[in-house]
């Protein structure tokens, strides 16, 4: 016995569901398209804003006027990569012309709309840096220590350890301070931070000679 009946009435049966669902799907294919079209439009257009907006940022001249340029930048593109950058500019600009309070808030804007974007730990030190500058030590000295807490091997924590060190002597806290010397005369023995470091260490000793005694092997009793 062979199987060409049952398979021709299969066969059947499929084209006569076919010419039954062939409007339905006439009407899925056009969707399928018209969605297919749009995405395709999506990433097409994202892409000319990305183009667009990083060719502005690189077009923003230094000085004046500059701060107001990018965060107009920042407000035009600001689906794109190049938002939080400008933003992150801006606030730098900000911090450079000794306007403080703008300068934070603008790095805080960095946080708080671009949680997201690679250039957080930078606004997370900007935050910081402007409470310092501003002479708001025990803020400062709980933001430096949560950069320094959660992103260690970030080239900004060594930036973090050298500010924090100096606001613990501010503090008077030179046991805190000291080891914070002690690891960057280590890890950036030849950087201008490893070398700050090592001078202050050395006036923070010579100021403070019973954290070297504290310091000191304990002789063996005989």
């Amino acid at each position: 016995m062979t199987n060409e009946a049952p398979t021709a009435i299969h066969f059947e049966r499929s084209l006569n569901w076919l010419d039954t669902n062939r409007q339905k799907l006439t009407r899925i294919a056009v969707v399928v398209a018209v969605v297919a079209l749009a995405a395709s439009y999506y990433f097409w257009n994202q892409a000319q804003q990305e183009a667009a907006a990083s060719a502005a940022l690189s077009d923003v001249p230094p000085g004046a006027g500059a701060a107001e340029a990018h965060l107009k930048l920042a407000a035009k593109y600001p689906k794109t990569s190049a938002a939080p950058r400008a933003v992150l500019v801006a606030a730098g600009d900000l911090f450079a012309a000794g306007k403080l309070p703008e300068a934070e808030t603008q790095f805080k804007r960095l946080l708080d709309e671009y949680s997201e974007s690679p250039f957080r730990v930078q606004g997370l030190l900007g935050v910081a840096a402007c409470l310092d500058a501003q002479g708001k030590i025990p803020d400062a000295v709980t933001r430096y220590e949560q950069i320094v807490a959660r992103y260690p091997k970030e080239a900004v924590a060594s930036q973090a350890k050298s500010a924090l060190a100096r606001l613990y002597e501010i503090q008077n806290k030179p046991a805190q301070a000291l080891p914070l010397y002690e690891e960057l005369q280590r890890t950036e023995a030849y950087s201008s931070f490893g070398l700050e470091a090592n001078i202050r260490r050395l006036a923070l000793l010579a100021k403070h000679p019973e954290l070297a005694k504290a310091k000191a092997p304990t002789a063996s009793l005989k």
